[in-house]
Parts: structure tokens; sequence; C-alpha cells
């Protein structure tokens, strides 16, 4: 049966018509989410004939340009060429085209359109289109590029985006080197110095201190910027802006300007010592502290470097910060100097005139206010720069990789990059997960998806740009929920989880610019990929180069059974567990099941719950002794407990079960080895717990010094280099 002109239009724009689920359910994509979401993609389909008109112009609109916006070329994978599209009766007419690198380089030839291959026919008004595959000399390199082709009175443009055949690898990972690294969020690092939340000071001594102890990196949650006035959004996966970074992290006391107003701020430095003494990072009052500051050391930079002092040095470096971060610093700008005019309201709210940054309104304010725009210019050049310095002095201090990264997948709707670039991201749909194993109901994170069409009419230019903020300092860089290069679960705003719909983007395309930034920023890259993983989507990413991501607790066969270390990956990070999971002392001692049935986020009147839990332990400990890490008097010691040394004792096993692993990367959280019992974010609460607050028991300044932690990172280094006896190569762990 031929498809109706809404099916049809779906799927020409890559919303798929079904989807099985991880319970083996099929669900079928209803005609309201299919609407719904090309409404928000920009389409009229308000009725059968203008969804008809739609569908009709979408399907021939690339017959009417000559050139593509955008064509991403794979060294290594083809030869390079572009398709031109052209009246067929100008076939044997000459054109002529050029190409401008991003080097300088210029390369120009001419050619006859019916000398090259032919792709396609098609009559569009009338007119009999033809659309050719021109090839083009392999001489240049990888790079943002310009191709211009003029011939028979048409001429066009196009960015001719120039890729590696994969991701970038680092020598030593060449090598079949493996590395070992601690991890943490910043935000939850104590230290002797900082104002109530890990800063980059706390940073630096956070890798000194893992350098010390044998690491390779530090890894850290994402640092993109964030709302931080009312109302605060402590989550770092839901950040203001994924371009630019969150000032709080400054370290107030490192800024070359503080020690000229340093001596006038004995209540500053008395608030500074409650804030760090606080067992949770108290956000509102770090931002009221550390922002009055930053605003006074601004004044002070204003005075001592004015912007007419043509021969100031540190004037100019800001001034060339500011010229490199063009229209996109100056709107992220913007934006945070009229949230501030506007007491934090959603911009949404703001008078109709500010809401989009192109208009004339939102122009005169800038120029009306420049010290305004510029103070929050200012904290992105301090914050660049002592994130800069970190990086340096890890890479210094002898660590392989240095400072390992995590790129959110979206951003809060109300931020500063929901309102820079509405064309690009859809306001009126969120994204997030259909029901799984983690959350049968299904998931809405809140996030606007990008736009896959208007992304690609942009040539990518966002994404470039956001990977290379997030990559210019980073050893290793995350990128959270990785299948989003591939397609994106979108929910209609205001509808159940469960009436969304998979939308594809280009994936081949957007792993070619992934592997150019990663490549041009010497940058390793792993994929989360967890929960729906589409079939070959991981084969797809280890081809690129891209590391999976492998999570202790999750590596088990259907029938529950934990995999051996040597069943794990090669090319991937092993973790035990994650943030929004149990920490492993929290897991054994079932502290995330009380919390959940205290919140009633769980129902177990059953019983249900607690005996997979008990099964999963038993599991859990079968593993570890068939890896003979667990003493053989561990099994009985009867109920899991709390216990300090039982807990010990098992963490070491965990540690060292996932550092025999092939893996080359692998990273001990502090948590765990803390023994920390409550995790940092607990899914499906918002003010029931504190997500995002509870910081690291220890201060960084003690980490180096603290025997458990030593002993773990001894014996995940010696695990690393082979140091242990092997098992013998059985079939896997059986429950016994």
């Amino acid at each position: 049966m031929e498809k109706s002109h809404l099916r049809r239009l779906a799927e020409l724009v890559g919303v798929e018509p079904s989807f099985w689920d991880v319970f083996g359910n099929y669900y079928e994509t209803s005609d309201d989410a299919v609407r719904a979401i090309l409404a928000g993609m920009g389409f009229d389909v308000s009725s059968r004939a203008a969804t008809r008109n739609a569908c009709e112009a979408y399907e021939t609109r690339r017959w009417r340009t000559m050139l593509p916006p955008v064509a991403v070329h794979r060294f290594g994978r083809s030869a390079p060429a572009f398709v031109l599209t052209i009246p067929q009766a100008l076939a044997a007419r000459p054109f002529r085209w050029h190409l401008e690198c991003d080097n300088g380089v210029l390369f120009e030839d001419e050619l006859r359109p019916q000398d090259s291959a032919l792709v396609d026919v098609r009559t569009v008004d009338g007119i009999a289109m033809a659309r050719y595959r021109v090839a083009l000399p392999d001489r240049f390199a990888i790079g943002y590029h310009r191709l211009r082709v003029e011939g028979g009175g048409l001429q066009g443009a196009m960015a001719l985006i120039a890729a590696p055949e994969r991701c970038f690898l680092p020598e030593w990972y060449r090598r079949g080197e493996r590395v070992f690294g601690l991890g943490s969020h910043l935000y939850a690092l104590r230290s002797a110095a900082n104002w109530g939340v890990g800063d980059f000071g706390t940073l630096t001594r956070f890798a000194d201190a893992a350098k010390s102890l044998g690491a390779d990196f530090v890894g850290i949650d994402p640092l993109h910027a964030r709302l931080l006035r009312q109302p605060c959004v402590p989550s770092p996966y839901s950040p203001s802006s994924r371009q630019f970074l969150n000032p709080l992290y400054l370290d107030v006391t490192a800024i070359a300007e503080f020690a000229e107003v340093a001596d006038g701020m004995p209540d500053e430095a008395r608030i500074a010592a409650k804030l760090r003494d606080a067992p949770y990072v108290d956000y509102e009052g770090v931002a009221d502290l550390k922002l009055r500051v930053l605003r006074a050391l601004h004044e002070t930079f204003l005075k001592l470097h004015p912007r007419d002092e043509p021969h100031d040095a540190r004037r100019a470096a800001f001034e060339l910060f500011r010229a490199e971060g063009g229209e996109a610093l100056r709107r992220y700008a913007i934006y945070q100097g009229l949230k501030n005019r506007f007491a934090n309201g959603r911009w949404q709210t703001w008078p109709p005139e500010y809401r989009r940054p192109e208009n004339a309104e939102v122009q005169s304010y800038a120029e009306a206010n420049p010290d305004e725009i510029e103070y929050h210019e200012y904290l992105q050049w301090l914050a660049d720069g002592q994130l800069g310095e970190v990086a340096e002095h890890a890479h210094a201090r002898g660590m392989s990789l240095g400072l390992y990264g995590d790129l959110a997948v979206g951003v809060e709707p109300t931020g500063a990059e929901a309102w820079a670039n509405q064309d690009v991201l859809v306001g009126s749909m969120r994204f997030g997960a259909p029901p799984d194993t983690f959350s049968p109901l299904g998931q809405n994170w809140g996030n606007p998806p990008s736009h896959p069409l208007t992304m690609r009419e942009q040539a990518y230019a966002p994404l470039v740009a956001m990977l290379r903020a997030n990559m210019r300092h980073l050893g290793a860089l995350r990128i959270d929920h990785a299948m989003a290069l591939m397609r994106l679960y979108w929910i209609p705003e205001g509808a159940s989880p469960r009436d969304g719909a998979y939308v594809k983007y280009p994936m081949d395309e957007l792993l070619g610019v992934l592997a150019l930034e990663s490549t041009l920023n010497s940058c390793l890259v792993i994929g989360e990929d967890l929960g729906t993983v589409p079939e070959g989507f991981r084969e797809t990413m280890a081809s690129e180069g891209v590391l999976s991501y492998r999570v202790f607790y999750f590596e088990r066969y259907p029938n529950g059974l934990f995999k051996r270390p040597d069943r794990y990956p090669e090319h991937a990070l092993s973790i035990a567990t994650t943030h929004d999971l149990p920490t492993v002392a929290g897991h054994w001692s079932g502290r995330d099941l009380a919390l959940r049935r205290k919140l009633k986020l769980i129902d177990s009147s059953k019983g249900d719950d607690q005996a997979a839990r008990d099964q999963e332990r038993d599991y859990l400990v079968a593993a570890l002794e068939d890896q003979h890490l667990l003493g053989k008097d561990f099994s009985d010691g009867g109920a899991p407990s709390g216990e300090p040394d039982r807990l010990v004792e098992l963490t070491l096993a965990v540690e060292r079960f996932l550092a025999r692993s092939p893996s080359r990367l692998m990273m001990v959280n502090l948590d765990d080895v803390f023994l920390e019992s409550e995790q940092l974010n607990l899914p499906g609460t918002t003010h029931e717990y504190p997500n995002w607050r509870r910081k690291v028991s220890k201060p960084v300044e003690a980490l180096s010094q603290d025997p458990f932690l030593r002993e773990v990172c001894s014996a995940v280094a010696d695990e690393r280099q082979g140091l242990s006896a092997t098992v013998p190569d059985e079939e896997d762990v059986a429950g016994k």
C-alpha cells in the first residue's frame, strides 16, 4: 500500500516508524507523534493538503540547489568528490571549481559534467535535472575547506569537511599500553583552600595526587556553564551551555586581580571557610560569594587594564580571546547580561524583543552595556586560562593522558545555548529513552534535541565549536549517550516517554566531524554506550577509533552472571559504577534500595527487588571468587553488611577484577575507594535527594597518603602490568 504523505515525509527526514525495546516489545510510532515531531522540525502538517505540499517540497528541494550545504570526506575510505546538480541540458558546458583550503592553499580546475559519473536524474518543474559525482584531486589536507562551482550561468558554494579515517589515538595507545586514572566530580572535591566547591586549583592538586599514586589521568564531570542563579540547576548534565565553562570552578585566589583586593575581604574569607566545611555543596551560597568577588575583580581589571591601552599585555591577551570566541562568546555574554537584567527569569518569559539573539533590541542592549558584556567574557577568559594551566601541569608531571572530561548530551531549554541556537535546538521537543531495564516507564531528560536538518544546513558549525571548546585542554573526552550520533529518542513536550519516536541523525558525517576535531586537538574519544544500544553501533564506533564505556555492574549475561575480565573489549574504558548508580558499598549494603523504598521510587511490597539484589550479590561474589580475589572466608561472613573490613576487601576485589580486563583505560572512582554508601545522583528525584551536592569525604591534600587508596592504586597498577597470575580460560562464571 502506498505510504501517506505524512509517513513519506517522516521517512525522508529520519523519523523511524517503529522500534524494539530491550524487553523485546515492538513499538509502532503513532501518527500523533510523527505529526508533532514534523511540526517541531518546522514542517506544516496541519492538514492533509499542507502535509502533501511539505512532502513534495522537501523531496524536490535538493534538486533545486547546485551543491549541498556540506560534504564530509573521509581520507582512506573513498576518493574525494562532490555532487553537482544542474539542468541536464548544461551537462556538456564547461564549469569551473575552486577549492579554498583552510590553510590558504587553492585548488581549481575545469570540468564538463557529462564527463563525470551520472548519479541520478529527475524532472523538476518541467526541467530535466541531473546529478553528477565529480572527482577531486587527493592532494588537500584534513580541515574545513570551501568549494565553489560556477558555469552555465550558475554558481554555488558548499563546505567540504576533510576528515581522517578515525579518531585520534595517542602513541602509547598504539603501542598497546593500558593505563588507569582516578575519577571524581570536580564540584565534589574537597581541598584546604577552595571556596565551597572544587575548583581548578583543587583539580591541579588532584592531578598531583593521582600522578603520585601511579595514575595517568584524572576523570571529571562536565565543566559546562550552568544556570547559577534561581532556578539553580546543579546537574552538570543539564548545562546552560556546552561551549563555555562554569565560572564557579574558578580558583578566585589565583586570579591576578585578586592580589589587589584580598586584604579588603575578611568577611568573604569567613564565608568561604563556612562553605568549604559544609558536607554538601551550597551552590546558591557559592554563587553569591564567588560572583560578588568576581565582579570586584573585573572592576579592578578595567582600572588596571583599560580598553584604550593598546600596549597592555594582559588586556591584549583578553582581547585576543574575545576575538577568537567571536559571535558565540558574545551571544553567551549577552544572554548572561539579559538574564541578570530580567531577574534570572527564563528567556522564554523575557519581553519578546529580547527572545532572539539577532533582534535589534538585543544588539542595542549589548552596545549600551559594554562593561556587563565584558564581565561575562572576562570570566570565560579566566576559566579557559586556568583549565589550560591544569592540563599543562598534568602533562608536565608526566601524565600520559592528563585530563579526562565529559560532554553532556543536551542542555537546559532555558539556558544560553538554547537561546543562542534556536534554529538548531528544537524547543517544542525533549529527548530521553524508551522503556528499558533501568527505567520501565521510559525517561524524559528534559533537554531539547538538535535539529538534524538544520545542523547539516549549517555545515555542523555548532557541533564543531562545541567539540573544539571541550577538547582543547583534554587528553580524552567522554561523549555522554553516544548513540545520539546515530539516533535520538524525541518526545513531544508534555507527552509521556512512551509516546516518543527515534529520529535519525547523519551519523557518518557526524563521526567525520568528531574524528577531525579529535585529531586536530589530539584528544582520545570514549563513547558512553549504555542503555538501548542499536545493533552494530558498538562495532561502528570501534572502527571509528571511539572507545566503548563498560560498567562492571552492567557487564553481565542475560541470566545475570558477570562476564569475566577477559571478556571485556580491548578498545574500551572500564569502570565499576557511575554517578547514576549506587557505589560499590551502596550496592552491597542495599542502601540504594532502602532509599528508593523510602522515596516510593520502587514498590517493594512483594520483595522482588530484595530477592533480585540477593541474587546479584551471589553472582558478584562468585565472579570475584572465580578470579581468586576474595578470601575463602568471605562467603561465610553472613548477611551483607556495611562492616568496613568486608567493604574494603570487596572494593579492592572489584577494582582488581576490572584491572585484569584488556580494556586500555580503567578509572577508579574515589567514592568507591572511600566506601561512600550514598550515590551522587538518584534518578527520578529532584528535591527529595541532594543530587549533585555530596562532597568527597577526604581532601585532595590527603589522597596520596590515604592507605587504602594507595593499596588500590598499587594493586591496579600491578594488575594492569600483568604481574598477577592469570586465570585459566574456562567457561564464564557460573553460580556456584
